[in-house]
């Protein structure tokens, strides 16, 4: 009982994250698009990544919350915080000029706090996963 809790109260975390970051981007999206094409390893494909990302986000969301896919949303959620991940330790580690493409909440955390910040998510999604997984086992997850 106390695993179907924790998964349905990560999926509801990932959900709300989700369509925070979704709505943040699109709501300013000029300036996230802007934001982006300051990067140093995003340049050349400001406007592509600006769309793809919050329509992803939104994509996820989308499956988390539909029972029979959800664990497909967490499977995607866990590849979308990897990228994400990985992206904010390049920027720690080989970029000179650090941008800022994070809206709202996110965005008044420093870079190694949003590193941390990623890593949590990451590790909650991951544990979202195997407790998806023992719970298929015996009976199947509700939102």
């Amino acid at each position: 009982m106390l695993r179907k809790t924790t998964l349905e109260i990560i999926t509801a975390m990932l959900v709300l994250l989700f369509i925070y970051a979704a709505s943040s981007k699109l709501l300013d999206y000029d300036l996230f698009r802007f934001q982006i094409g300051k990067s140093p390893f995003l340049t050349g494909f400001a406007t592509p990544v600006s769309i793809i990302v919050p329509a992803i986000e939104i994509l996820i969301v989308t499956m988390l919350i539909i029972n029979r896919w959800r664990i497909w949303g967490l499977y995607a959620a866990l590849f979308l915080m990897i990228l994400f991940t990985g992206y904010v330790y390049a920027i720690l580690q080989y970029s000179d000029h650090i941008p800022c493409s994070c809206g709202g909440l996110i965005s008044a955390m420093s870079w190694n706090q949003h590193l941390l910040f990623n890593v949590v998510i990451t590790v909650l999604t991951i544990v979202a996963i195997l407790f998806y997984k023992e719970a298929g086992k015996t009976s199947s997850p509700s939102f």
